[in-house]
């Protein structure tokens, strides 16, 4: 569970704000963010951006070539993103404090969402957990 909180956050730090973008900047590159999080097309767009193939590389070997699960878990993020975004009123340097405490403690992190995101969390966490036992129980027959 505590891996696929932190991998919740991959996609957000590859695309946290900078510091020095002006507030209009700032607010086009947050929806931005938002919208590639969203965007199934994403999944060939991350290939130009060596941080962002290795977030997807690292969502991959999580959930696999299940392009649901890959899909489910940038759509969680997406969300987690809208919350943070609000939790600093837009200010990137608070985003991204906000992004290093989450990756430090997603225990915590996960506590701050509400319970709708915490449960498909949970629910792909577990679907996750499942596919793997099922893959591993068939490797060893």
């Amino acid at each position: 569970m505590k891996s696929i909180v932190a991998l919740l956050l991959l996609p957000l730090l590859v695309f946290a704000g900078d510091e020095e973008n002006q507030e209009k900047e700032v607010k086009e590159a947050l929806e931005q963010t938002k919208a590639l999080l969203n965007d199934t097309a994403f999944q060939n767009g991350y290939k130009s951006d060596p941080k962002a193939q290795e977030a997807h590389a690292k969502v991959k070997e999580i959930v696999g070539n299940n392009s649901r699960h890959q899909q489910e878990m940038y759509s969680i993020s997406s969300e987690a993103f809208d919350k943070i975004v609000a939790d600093a009123k837009g200010d990137p340097a608070k985003i991204l404090e906000i992004l290093q405490k989450a990756q430090a403690d997603p225990k915590a992190f996960m506590r701050s969402l509400p319970p709708e995101q915490q449960a498909r969390i949970r629910e792909l966490a577990s679907e996750i957990d499942k596919k793997k036992q099922g893959s591993s129980e068939n490797a060893g027959k």
